[in-house]
């Protein structure tokens, strides 16, 4: 809503990051890029529902109705590394630096 905190405190392209945990806790990914507040109307109309009606009295045209923009430029993505074999590794002197290493990957978009 228009009048909440996040969309009053944006200034137009606002640099934000948007976190990811699988289910498993196994994957993990990082999202950095541009917030803006965008209403446009066919996005509206496009994600308009029953649920979202119920949140604005004046339908798709109440002032207080606002979309937030978030435009992607760079990603990190790590899978966990982490497990019973991984903790026998590190019981027999294993380093575990390069494992977690190969794991990560960083995606400019």
């Amino acid at each position: 809503a228009k009048d909440t905190e996040l969309p009053m405190g944006l200034s137009g392209g606002d640099q934000a990051t948007a976190t990811f945990v699988s289910k498993g806790h196994d994957l993990f990914a990082t999202v950095q890029g541009k917030l803006r507040v965008d209403n446009d109307r066919a996005v509206i109309d496009r994600l308009w529902s029953p649920y979202v009606e119920a949140w604005f009295e004046g339908g798709k045209d109440d002032p207080k109705l606002t979309l937030l923009r978030f435009d992607p430029d760079r990603a990190e993505i790590w899978l966990d590394a982490s497990s019973v074999v991984s903790g026998i590794k590190m019981l027999l002197g294993y380093d575990p630096k390069q494992e977690y290493k190969d794991n990560v990957a960083k995606v400019d978009l």
